[in-house]
């Protein structure tokens, strides 16, 4: 098979992309991964960097959730501020984060997806519930009406990103695939005990539109429009669509050693929505290939042997229709395109690498050249 990798890009005024910014990070889940022990040596955000938290801020946060304000260690963050502590023996984050307030019960609704997932045995790091048994609390935030503290906290993903853990090779590979394939299995199950309405958690729909609404480049927004009428055609059945992690890329779980065996945990639902199976895992391959860093003849070596480790993973815990398998340079080519968007924002003055790779994803989208081959 043939698989896509493509991304757009367009002109934007300082002021588009100052309004676009935040929305943009947020979607992509660039800002709002709190979890240390995977961004340290990949992103620039640590406690040297973050949002200020006033001392009351952070006493009633810590009061909701139970903790000891004097044992809260700082770990930094962007669009927000998270804490380490310690009760019991185990390791948490508290985080807050400045949200309109009526996103809080979307977010509520997310956080209740990744504690279902936990409680059936899916490694994430869970969510842990309030004194007074609630997964989000609110502060008042002394910023934008209508803004509110979003107040949670989790366990601490514990270990280190695969590649600070010298973990990238075939066993990750395998144990990636099946971590999303339990992760799918479960939320086949999900609608029917979730207990919050329809609509409270968006689609691929939603997505698409907000990213189209973004892009200034008519080529690329050609694109993106004509891949939309392509996933539109395909069906939306319990085996194949559901709430899906949407972002499961290397820097969103840690790796680590127990007793010997690899163990993967995912972290950061804040992006979770309604799609086909089939997006976490082409974002899964555009990552792994994207971390790569070659082209050519090596690059289809390397997806051929990430595929068949990662598929072996997914189909012991998961099974898809070939079909879907056959679709997959769809999907990683809508990840390359949203990708793309987000950093033609992020990047405001490229480096060199920078540039150049923007360059090189938007003449792929454009053209509508292959990335990578596939048989």
């Amino acid at each position: 098979m043939v698989l896509f990798f493509a991304v757009p890009m367009g002109n934007r005024s300082e002021r588009r992309r100052r309004a676009n910014r935040r929305f943009i990070l947020h979607t992509t889940n660039a800002i709002l991964t709190l979890q240390p022990d995977a961004m340290r040596g990949a992103r620039t955000h640590g406690a040297e960097e973050h949002m200020d938290i006033s001392y009351d801020t952070l006493k009633g946060g810590a009061k909701l959730f139970g903790v000891d304000l004097d044992t809260l260690g700082l770990l930094g963050g962007v669009d927000g501020t998270a804490y380490a502590y310690t009760q019991a023996g185990r390791q948490y984050v508290l985080k807050f984060a400045p949200v309109p307030g009526e996103r809080v019960p979307g977010l509520r609704a997310k956080l209740d997806f990744a504690s279902y997932l936990g409680a059936n045995g899916v490694s994430v790091a869970r969510p842990r519930a309030s004194a007074s048994g609630a997964l989000i609390e609110t502060l008042p935030f002394p910023g934008p009406r209508g803004q509110v503290y979003a107040v949670t906290a989790s366990e601490r993903a514990m270990g280190r990103n695969a590649f600070e853990a010298r973990e990238w090779n075939d066993e990750l590979f395998t144990q990636w695939g099946r971590l999303i394939g339990q992760m799918h299995r479960l939320t086949k199950s999900y609608d029917e005990v979730r207990p919050w309405p329809d609509g409270l958690i968006g689609d691929w729909e939603g997505e698409h539109y907000s990213f189209a609404h973004s892009c200034e480049d008519e080529a690329v927004r050609a694109r993106w429009f004509a891949l939309a009428d392509v996933l539109r055609s395909y069906t939306t059945d319990r085996d194949s669509y559901g709430l899906v992690h949407n972002d499961p890329h290397p820097f969103n779980f840690t790796v680590s050693r127990e007793q010997g065996a690899l163990r993967l945990t995912l972290f950061d639902f804040d992006v979770c929505l309604y799609h086909w199976f089939m997006t976490d895992i082409g974002i899964a391959l555009f990552h792994a290939l994207w971390a790569q860093r070659i082209d050519g003849h090596s690059a289809e070596v390397f997806a051929a042997r990430f595929m068949e480790r990662f598929a072996r993973g997914y189909e012991a815990e998961n099974r898809l229709d070939g079909t879907w398998w056959q679709r997959l340079p769809v999907f990683v080519k809508y990840r390359q395109i949203l990708l793309y968007m987000v950093f033609s924002h992020e990047w405001e003055q490229p480096n060199a690498d920078q540039a150049r790779q923007l360059r090189d994803w938007h003449n792929s989208i454009v053209n509508d050249f292959p990335v990578v081959n596939m048989n």
